[in-house]
């Protein structure tokens, strides 16, 4: 298909406030667009001061094992896995390159979200300029002073509010979202493709047969695959091309066409029903829908309503950001605050939808903005937390591209003679609104600086949140060595979410760091009933028993366990030292050997193997595991002296001198004493053989 113009390629004439049809967006210089990202890229630098958090960033980046390095079995991990109840093989693949470039650098991390982020401001400007383009129906290249000046602003007003507004601090901020960021850049560039396609064919020509021979449209179809392989929160994106059909594509103006627009379409839905359906099939298994018992439709809806309009307001204040909002305990649906919202949101869209035909950019917007923030709002309910800053990124254009061609109407307006004051302050205060956008932004970044800021943060918003704020902050300060106030907030998270297995699990931990076994005990066996499937809840209550000498029973849970995750080396390794410690060292042997198998480089499975061997009499090759120990930890104080034991038990002084010798060098005193006697008996044997 040729790439030329037709007269059935014709636009729609409809105009964006403030845009004049005589003005082609393609003259407006590429200055501009650098400018606004570089200074996103400029005011997000702060970020690279900033550390991994204990929120996601352990699962999806620091422990997580299949991103270090591309192998055959890591990328079947990518595009299979969906521990994370969805599918996001992209997302994992732009954590193993940056693993490759940076190891666990979290600066390294931080730099290519920052830069996401700077880039999909460019595209976001690039699409505003394109769409107002269209509208306009660009046919004259007017290049009048004041009309590429009204035309700047609206492009560089609407990228100055998507790259600086502090509601994106969260998805660029975290590593672990940066789902949002890739997402949202295909999802852009899917948007810009297709309407590179639908410029150029006829809006009332549309043949199935003849799709995948347009270059344009295959572009499409791949972007879209690579934005649902990102986050599957785009799978609006069909409905949101049929949007833009309408306005300013004017590909709906008959029948024929919207049969047609619609057909294109089809292999668009099929995908995003496709993820969807496996996306809603994937949290049901790992029980993380919710059912309707817990949250009826009535109250998904208000609570949906509620979101809605709670995120046009931090649009527009910006103020008191948490990156997590809790579920309230009630849903009032017939309440003045919930009944007010659903009679606003609906007000509005019917609002929209009667001033269609007069004011369609302002139906496009806010139509962008609902359908794009549908599969977050609730109404499939997955988590205890309907609202998040994060859930704004792709949504917030629409409001934004309104906003921008907003400020070219006021200044349009404020352009005429003898108002010159008029467009002063209107210049004023598009500075100073950049200027307080740039300092809440950098404010906000500093929350997410590590995990200790995070936490502190939240709780002081949000004293009675009931998500796990507590519970990652008792983990911190656990890791600071803070046990009491650890103890302390595990059991504020207890008290908060009386049916979370892990806050158990945790607060047994530190118990038993405190020498309360039995307390801990009575908390691994809580979390143990609440989730069954918790291995490292039988692990934990395993280590307990065996400091309070039940080592039958602890035994018996390293056992159950392995049961869950045979995988696990080091719950062999606790098994077979509870068994070496009853002397069942046959058995205790066998399960050094699996430890070793599953990590063979783990210098301390040798040498308990070591131990177990010579105790069992099999002194060689007991020397030969110790010899495996040292290979790997050479400064081993341990496997030197149990190895120097193996020689002196087989005849063997000198072997047995030079290795206490050498423990006795690594400041072991025991060593140095041995050292000299099995010296002394090299010597003898010596003067023998002369």
């Amino acid at each position: 298909m040729p790439f030329g113009r037709t007269e059935n390629d014709q636009v729609s004439t409809g105009r964006l406030s403030g845009m004049n049809p005589s003005f082609p967006a393609q003259r407006l210089s590429p200055f501009l667009f650098i400018l606004v990202s570089f200074l996103t890229l400029l005011v997000y630098l702060p970020a690279l001061q900033n550390g991994f958090v204990n929120w996601d960033d352990g699962v999806n980046v620091t422990e997580n094992p299949h991103i270090r390095a591309f192998t055959s079995e890591s990328l079947r991990w990518m595009f299979t896995d969906m521990t994370v109840s969805y599918w996001q093989p992209v997302i994992w693949a732009s954590h193993a390159v940056d693993f490759r470039l940076w190891g666990l650098d979290p600066r390294g991390h931080h730099l290519t979200n920052i830069l996401l982020h700077a880039i999909n401001t460019l595209f976001v400007m690039i699409l505003a300029a394109r769409l107002m383009e269209v509208a306009a129906g660009s046919v004259a290249h007017s290049t009048a002073k004041n009309e590429r000046t009204r035309h700047a602003i609206a492009v560089s007003v609407t990228g100055l509010l998507f790259g600086l507004h502090p509601l994106h601090v969260e998805s660029v901020a975290w590593v672990s979202e940066r789902k949002d960021l890739l997402s949202t850049l295909f999802f852009l560039l899917c948007v810009l493709a297709y309407v590179r396609y639908a410029r150029f064919r006829p809006r009332d020509a549309v043949a199935a047969g003849t799709l995948l021979r347009d270059r344009w449209y295959v572009v499409t179809l791949l972007l879209f695959v690579l934005a649902l392989a990102s986050k599957p929160m785009v799978v609006t994106l069909p409905v949101i091309l049929l949007l833009l059909d309408w306005y300013p594509l004017g590909r709906l103006a008959s029948l024929a066409g919207a049969v047609g627009s619609v057909k294109e379409k089809m292999p668009l839905f099929l995908l995003s029903g496709a993820l969807a359906v496996a996306t809603i099939v994937s949290h049901q298994t790992h029980g993380a829908l919710r059912s309707l018992n817990d949250v009826p439709v009535s109250g998904r809806i208000a609570m949906a309503a509620k979101a809605s309009l709670a995120y046009l307001g931090k649009m527009v204040l910006p103020l008191n950001l948490v990156p997590v909002y809790p579920d309230p305990k009630e849903i009032r649906v017939f309440s003045v605050e919930y009944l007010s919202a659903i009679v606003l949101v609906a007000g509005i869209t019917v609002l929209c939808l009667v001033l269609a035909r007069k004011y369609r950019i302002v139906t496009v917007a806010w139509g962008f903005y609902l359908i794009t923030l549908l599969p977050v709002l609730g109404l499939v309910k997955t988590t205890a937390v309907t609202v998040s800053d994060r859930f704004t990124y792709l949504p917030s254009v629409g409001p934004f591209l309104l906003a921008g061609a907003g400020a070219a109407r006021l200044w349009s307006t404020a352009s005429g003679p003898g108002r010159a004051g008029l467009r002063n302050i209107a210049a004023t205060a598009g500075v100073m609104a950049v200027i307080v956008l740039s300092f809440l932004t950098i404010r906000q970044t500093a929350v997410w600086r590590s995990s200790a800021d995070l936490w502190n943060y939240v709780i002081e918003k949000e004293p009675e949140g009931l998500f796990v704020f507590y519970n990652n902050r008792g983990l911190v300060l656990h890791t600071e060595g803070k046990l009491d106030q650890a103890l302390s907030d595990f059991t504020r998270e207890i008290e908060l979410n009386p049916h979370y297995a892990e806050a158990y699990n945790n607060r047994g931990i530190v118990l038993g760091e405190l020498g309360r076994f039995d307390e801990a005990i009575g908390d691994f066996s809580t979390a143990v009933e609440m989730d069954p499937s918790m291995d490292v809840a039988y692990l934990n209550r395993g280590v307990a028993l065996e400091r309070i000498g039940s080592i039958g029973r602890a035994i018996d849970d390293y056992t159950a366990a392995l049961a869950l995750s045979p995988g696990r080396p080091d719950i062999y390794m606790h098994r077979g030292i509870a068994r070496g410690s009853l002397g069942d060292w046959k058995r205790a042997e066998k399960d050094f050997t699996s430890a070793i198998t599953l990590g063979p480089d783990d210098a301390e499975a040798y040498w308990r193997r070591g131990v177990a061997r010579e105790r069992l009499g099999r002194h060689a090759a007991a020397i030969a595991d110790q010899s495996q120990a040292l290979a790997r930890q050479p400064a081993s104080v341990a496997a030197l002296m149990e190895r120097g034991d193996c020689y002196a038990r087989t005849g063997d002084a000198a072997r047995a001198a030079d290795d206490y010798e050498t423990a006795c060098r690594l400041g072991y005193k025991d060593g140095c004493a041995l050292a000299s006697r099995y010296g002394r008996m090299r010597g003898r044997a010596g003067e023998r053989k002369e």
